[in-house]
């Protein structure tokens, strides 16, 4: 098994913390975002203990090993909840068990350790930190730190031998301390100097499992006072509010969907039960004389209604932003009843709120969903820059004076705000990074945006010049790969932006307003430069996007082109139908007149029938067919011919071609949810009569809409009102005009494979809605009679057809798309045409930028930036740039993904995943084979390459397969499972059915590696030696270390056998940089 941890003995933990430290980082933390205590202006005081900063991670799997909490108190945390502990600690995990995309669930709810392993991991980070404090000249800053016991979940399992055997030991661990003093200064004298206390802790937290009875979470409580002693901490579940006020929050405030069972209230604790509990164990405390204060909250029970764990899972428990009103409604709730009860907090805490929290005087706070995002640990160090700069602007001298000011005020509007503030709502779509591009074991870095954009514009460039300024090399950029620099920048669907990886840090970035800015900034085009014409001609059937763009890169490679559109301008759909609300005129023809002003001839009013695709076909000239979707989709229901149902197309042609015109129907049903829908129904509004009423009638949800948020909110705030799950069965007539839509109601029915929602009629539910206008948009097709179908089907390369020289792209060859997909195709088939011919294109962009230093990005993807762009004032979302500083502010958001990624770096909580440099190399191997006489040959096979600087590689040990990676990396693949898996300990290799491990000798280093085919490859090498030995079970071979060239053969079967080395190569590349 693969799953469980394996810690690593604390010398060797030391070692690698103080080469980390080293070379200025801990374990992929950057030294620059460590907090560096330098007064006591964040102090609090806890247990009668000081506490350096009210903040830390929260018992789970940021505290259950012992670098976590090294890792966490090393970005400013000093509050370590630990991670429970229970007697029956051998406990199976669900996994994947973490689920953090958006709001945050988990299948785990204790140590995945043994109760003995989990002290020593604790006794670890305990020692080190005192180490580490002395080591790095941070006076007192162990001192001030507060380990928190964690302890569940019944007192019979309580009172267990190895649970008390625990609390004794964290108690009074000299005899465990003392041995591993002992042995870690026998490398570092300086150690014995060191005071490290024997009493690790003297509080604890009681975390109760859900559905505890209220008679045992007393008895524990007293137990702890009374008989241990211990300060104590009681843990309340958000279900105290009562299933009205839950649900009230969570489901329609917030509109999560989160289900929550009656079971969770009904098995859960009781409002006036807790009353009671609290005032008895207070005081039980009281007389004690020790601490008693609640954390709030636990998670929140709910039913597994994801598709992320095992469906046996059948409950899951929710935490992270969708926790946060609960938590702060049952804080204000309690303080109601206790105004001067001590209430430490963890429920969706972050860098944004840590300062509302304090100043509600709940304290500390610790954190975990916020944690497993992209930045990691390193998000810590912004929570105590928000809190420093707080207290500053409010001229405060310290964290108590914010505690102090007005607690309880500041608490009661804060439970009311926060459930109004968009901040903690459901997003309209659940937003992923995740693109269809595989996961390889090597050179994974590539940019979200642009795996998504079908352009594959170099989006981080061009964000990287806006950010200094640059405005015409940004510009330079974008005409690289995009001809369309304005159009797109208005109204492309920028899915890129799906995709942008700050969509899990805070907000996308606006790239298509960025686009937009620059191409409206007046520039240098002298850039532009075709190349010499070539004496190839090029015919373009079609002046939309598609043809527009081929046009424009045949150009630029000296083709003459000639392009062919039967109607009276160019643009395609883009010039035809798009509202100008939408863009205007001006706007489409600043992009078009560029085109022409290339060289690019457009014949206008020109159709293309078949005697004249033939001639354009028979002169050689090499053809680009990028003809538009114009004609619309039938519903194909009874009465669709009836008078009141409108063409879409001409629909909003006709409006657009006369300002003057207007609808006098006062009751429009739309059909359908892409944006054509959006853009008719903005139209209607806009043209019918004030009182006309405007509606989009949809078969799915409102989140399963093809258009873009935007569209579908900028239509909502103009006044159109959305049906949804409503399915046109047959228009309504009454002597052959348009009275009404009758539609079945649908129902959401689950998850297809895709994760999208499924839907199902509704049995005998029968909607009639009225209407005086129906205008169906459920899609538009292509039409052409000018070559046969079956010879104008795209070939294997995409763009090439069963006719010589005859190139498709756009709505011609994939149906109704995009105007970016449009415009990605005109050139990519351009491309294809330079490729058969020869020819090649200019490179626009002179010069290559300096990549970022890599600390500096590091240090970047720990912070979280919001956007300060605000909605445009024209009823959409759309965010508009007015200033070049603010263009700045916004592009300077880029994480230039393209340089560096590290993501599972920075989400896994265990550095399971970690970084590692290597120089870029390519190497020809070659192939072995024995023929059946046994003669051994070598032939040239596949070239080898490594193009990046920047890898990842999985520690196995410390991975127990949460799947956290999976969830943000931007690719199909999961790091944990895809990256090479390294075994640095023989109880994980041994477990392991697939990964590498390092072992040494005196004489030679040694790699070993089970690949998925159960065979063992090793690889061995001396400190001095020039070649390497290759062995697997057949095969033995003397690599050359600088080529990867084989020698001195051997293959220890029979009969026909091959080896290639495309293993042994991969091997090389991890062999100097893994650890032992």
């Amino acid at each position: 098994m693969t799953d469980r941890f394996t810690p690593m003995a604390l010398p060797a933990l030391w070692k690698k913390i103080i080469a980390h430290l080293d070379a200025g980082h801990y374990f992929g933390i950057p030294a620059e975002v460590f907090y560096q205590p330098e007064d006591s202006v964040l102090e609090t005081q806890r247990f009668g203990q000081p506490l350096a900063t009210p903040l830390g991670p929260a018992a789970g799997p940021h505290t259950q090993l012992s670098q976590n909490i090294v890792g966490a108190w090393l970005c400013g945390a000093r509050y370590m909840e630990l991670k429970t502990v229970q007697t029956l600690d051998e406990i199976e995990v669900g996994k994947p068990c973490i689920d953090l995309q958006d709001e945050g669930y988990n299948c785990e709810w204790s140590q995945e350790l043994r109760i003995s392993e989990s002290f020593e991991q604790y006794l670890d980070a305990w020692i080190i930190i005192h180490l580490l404090a002395h080591h790095l000249g941070w006076k007192d800053a162990a001192r001030k730190t507060i380990f928190n016991m964690s302890v569940g979940y019944n007192l019979e399992g309580i009172l267990k031998p190895n649970v008390q055997w625990f609390f004794e030991k964290m108690n009074n661990c000299e005899k465990e301390l003392r041995t591993k003093i002992d042995e870690l200064s026998a490398h570092a004298p300086w150690i014995q100097e060191v005071a490290i206390p024997h009493q690790i802790s003297d509080n604890i937290t009681l975390s109760t499992m859900h559905g505890c009875p209220p008679e045992e979470i007393e008895k524990i409580g007293m137990y702890l006072i009374k008989e241990r002693g211990l300060h104590t901490v009681i843990k309340l579940n958000p279900t105290l509010l009562g299933p009205e006020k839950v649900r009230g929050i969570l489901n329609v405030k917030l509109g999560f969907k989160t289900p929550v069972p009656d079971q969770a209230f009904e098995h859960d604790l009781k409002y006036p039960e807790a009353l009671k509990i609290i005032k008895n164990l207070r005081q039980a405390a009281q007389e004690k004389e020790v601490f008693f204060g609640l954390k709030l909250t636990n998670t929140l029970e709910s039913n597994n209604f994801r598709s992320v764990f095992a469906e046996d899972q059948k409950q899951m428990y929710m935490s992270g932003k969708s926790l946060h009103p609960l938590a702060i409604n049952l804080a204000a709730k309690v303080r109601e009843d206790f105004p001067d009860m001590d209430i430490s907090f963890s429920a969706g805490a972050d860098c944004f709120n840590i300062h509302e929290l304090l100043a509600c005087n709940l304290s500390p706070v610790t954190v975990s969903s916020d944690l497993l995002k992209p930045g990691g640990y390193g998000r810590l160090s912004q929570y105590i820059c928000h809190l420093q700069e707080k207290l500053h602007s409010k001229g405060m001298k310290n964290i108590g004076e914010l505690m102090q000011e007005n607690p309880a005020e500041k608490l009661r509007s804060y439970s009311g705000d926060v459930v109004n503030n968009p901040a903690y709502h459901k997003g309209f779509r659940e937003q992923s990074i995740k693109t269809l591009r595989p996961l390889n074991p090597f050179d994974c870095i590539h940019a979200p945006c642009m795996s998504t954009c079908p352009s594959t514009q170099d989006i981080p460039l061009y964000m990287h010049y806006s950010a200094q300024g640059n405005w015409q090399k940004a510009f330079e950029v974008i005409m690289q790969t995009n001809p369309f620099p304005t159009i797109t920048g208005t109204v492309c669907d920028h899915e890129c932006q799906g995709k942008c990886t700050r969509i899990n840090y805070d907000s996308t970035l606006a790239i298509r307003e960025i686009k937009r800015y620059v191409a409206a900034k007046e520039h240098d085009e002298k850039f532009i430069q075709s190349l010499p014409n070539n004496g190839l001609k090029a015919a373009i059937i079609g002046a939309g996007p598609a043809g527009l763009s081929c046009a424009w890169y045949l150009r630029l490679a000296g083709f003459e082109v000639e392009v062919y559109e039967e109607k009276s301008a160019a643009g395609g759909m883009v010039q035809q139908v798009i509202p100008d609300f939408r863009m205007t005129r001006d706007e489409i023809e600043s992009d078009i007149e560029r085109i022409a002003s290339l060289g690019v001839k457009i014949h206008y009013n020109t159709r293309v029938s078949k005697e004249l695709f033939e001639q354009l076909h028979t002169s050689g000239a090499f053809m680009f067919v990028g003809i538009g979707a114009l004609s619309s989709r039938r519903l194909n229901i009874p009465g669709e011919e009836a008078f009141g149902v409108k063409e879409p197309l001409k629909f909003l042609s006709d409006f657009k071609n006369d300002k003057n015109k207007r609808l006098d129907a006062k009751n429009i049903l739309v059909i359908g949810g892409g944006n054509t829908a959006m853009d008719v129904a903005h139209t209607a509004k806009r043209f019918a009569a004030k009182d006309a009423r405007v509606r989009v009638v949809y078969r799915r949800t409102l989140q399963d809409m093809p258009a873009s948020e935007e569209e579908i909110f900028g239509a909502i705030n103009e006044g159109v009102e959305v049906v949804e799950l409503m399915a046109p069965q047959s228009i309504i007539t009454e002597k052959g005009i348009v009275k009404g839509l009758q539609c079945v109601e649908m129902k959401v029915d689950g998850l297809d494979e895709s994760g999208r929602q499924k839907v199902k009629a509704v049995d005998g539910k029968i909607i009639a809605l009225e209407a005086d206008m129906i205008i169906p948009s459920v899609g538009q097709h292509t039409q052409w009679d000018f070559a046969p179908a079956q010879l104008m089907k795209p070939g294997p390369d995409g763009f090439s057809t069963g006719m010589e020289r005859v190139f498709i792209g756009g709505d011609a060859r994939a149906g109704a798309s995009n105007i970016i997909s449009a415009i990605a195709d005109g050139r990519m088939a351009a491309e294809a045409i330079a490729q058969l011919a020869g020819k090649s294109f200019p490179d626009l962009v002179q010069g290559k930028k300096e990549k970022a230093p890599v600390k500096d990005l590091l240090v970047k993807k720990a912070m979280r930036v919001l956007s300060n762009l605000t909605p445009t004032s024209h009823n959409t979302n759309q965010p508009a740039i007015g200033s070049d500083a603010a263009a700045k502010q916004e592009a300077d958001r880029c994480l230039l993904c393209d340089e560096i990624c590290n993501i599972c770096v920075t989400v896994c909580p265990n550095f399971a995943n970690q970084g590692y440099e290597v120089e870029p190399v390519s190497y020809a191997l070659q192939k072995a084979l024995q023929d059946v006489e046994g003669n051994v040959s070598l032939e040239e096979d596949q070239t080898f390459s490594i193009t990046q600087k920047h890898q990842i590689y999985n520690l196995a040990d410390f991975c127990n397969e949460c799947g956290n990676c999976n969830t943000f990396c931007p690719t199909m693949g999961a790091p944990y499972q895809d990256k090479p898996k390294i075994h640095m300990s023989d109880e994980s290799w041994d477990s392991a059915t697939e990964g590498f491990r390092v072992s040494t000798n005196d004489k030679e280093k040694t790699l070993w590696h089970k690949d998925k085919q159960g065979i063992l490859h090793s690889l061995s090498a001396g400190p001095n030696d020039s070649h390497y030995t290759y062995r697997t079970e057949l095969f033995e071979a003397q690599l050359d270390r600088n080529n990867m060239r084989p020698q001195n053969v051997k293959f220890s079967g029979k009969g026909l056998l091959s080896q290639d080395l495309t293993t042994a190569a991969a091997m090389h590349i991890l062999f100097s940089h893994l650890p032992a």
